[in-house]
């Protein structure tokens, strides 16, 4: 499959979270990936560029690990802390927390990730393992599953590297 089949099918698979979740945040950040995918590069993509320039915050849009077709929305802050490693911290939905320790080599990133559960499952401890590929240095797709989860599925991600006056304004809404 081509860097541009890759980027489209990130696209279908970012829409397809606006079937059963419909709202303007939502919709303005698909409007910013259409205009991602209109205008990709044709270049290859480039596993040295992705290294130095990883660290960032992604707007992330995905679906559970079961057959609800459920949505989340939320952001991914990545850190490299040496030439391989990299520290996640993802925010669900605005509520959840989830960190996680990982790797990136060539154009795979794995991090093995953790969070507390909720409401009902206050005090337990979910654990799992996420794999992004980077289509370019600034989409990122990927797949998740975890331990409690429904075996029969595989969790679903996809990531945009948000820019530095997206940050501010976010940042500026949430104060």
């Amino acid at each position: 499959m081509t860097s541009k089949a890759k980027a489209e099918k990130w696209l279908a698979n970012s829409k397809r979270a606006t079937i059963n979740n419909s709202n303007e945040v939502l919709s303005l950040e698909i409007e910013k990936r259409i205009a991602l995918v209109n205008h990709f590069p044709l270049e290859p993509i480039n596993s040295a560029t992705i290294k130095e320039n990883i660290n960032g915050v992604y707007n992330i849009i995905g679906f559970n690990q079961n057959d609800s077709g459920e949505s989340y929305s939320g952001f991914l802050t990545l850190q490299k802390t040496n030439e391989n490693r990299i520290i996640a911290e993802w925010v669900i939905n605005n509520e959840q927390v989830q960190m996680g320790k990982g790797f990136f080599k060539d154009d795979l990133l794995v991090i093995n990730f953790f969070y507390e559960g909720e409401s009902e499952y206050i005090g337990k401890k979910f654990k799992g393992v996420v794999v992004y590929t980077f289509i370019t240095d600034t989409i990122l797709s990927g797949f998740w599953s975890e331990k409690h989860g429904d075996d029969n599925y595989i969790g679903l991600e996809e990531g945009r590297k948000m820019n530095n006056a997206e940050l501010l304004s976010s940042s500026l809404n949430l104060n």
